[in-house]
């Protein structure tokens, strides 16, 4: 919890190298940090995956969206990067391109166990950083197929990570999670708050 340090915190330049308006949300609701800029990063999300374990590629993709942001940005004390994949037996879910992609992944999704993984990267303006990798487990309910298409006509599917948003209308898929809920969301906050108490060394 940052609750004592807020104070300290909002008097800070803070740089949240995200578009998402979900990690936005819990930033500031769960987190209780307010005070912050938004600034996407430009970096290619286009890593070659063979030979990478889900968790390699997806800390990969973070620290390449915080190193391009660390060298553009010039004016900032703390930075924070994000990513989130959805990994099933290995093969790694990112955000579908269409209808056809998101219906695909949530049929392999459908009445099975997968993961989620949120890698997330702190730098601050004395060269200090650390970086790490939260995974939460999602168990997924059988899916018929009108059930699958009447989601993906929502339009939701398009900007999540394995084709779902568990916090909004597919927590009707969900029948359980093992870890961080807001880890699924698209921010690990326990870990987050963990992380950044030790790293700016708050006392």
């Amino acid at each position: 919890m940052l609750t004592p340090w807020l104070e300290e915190l909002d008097a800070k330049k803070i740089v949240l190298g995200s578009k998402s308006p979900r990690r936005q949300l819990i930033l500031a609701e769960n987190v209780g940090i307010t005070n912050f800029e938004v600034e996407k990063s430009t970096f290619e999300e286009d890593i070659d995956k063979s030979g990478l374990t889900p968790e390699q590629y997806v800390m990969m993709t973070c620290e390449g969206k915080l190193n391009e942001l660390k060298g553009r940005l010039k004016d900032f004390d703390l930075l924070i990067c994000a990513d989130t994949v959805v990994c099933h037996e290995g093969k790694i879910f990112e955000k579908p391109a269409d209808k056809e992609a998101a219906m695909a992944m949530l049929r392999v999704l459908s009445g099975t166990t997968h993961q989620v993984l949120t890698a997330v990267s702190i730098f601050i303006d004395d060269k200090k950083s650390v970086s790490f990798v939260e995974k939460t487990t999602v168990r997924f309910s059988d899916l018929r197929d009108k059930a699958i298409e009447g989601y993906v006509m929502t339009g939701e599917p398009y900007d999540k990570a394995g084709g779902y948003g568990i916090q909004s209308l597919a927590a009707s898929f969900c029948t359980g999670i093992d870890g961080d809920p807001f880890n699924v969301y698209g921010f690990p906050v326990q870990r987050f708050c963990a992380e950044l108490i030790e790293l700016m060394n708050l006392s």
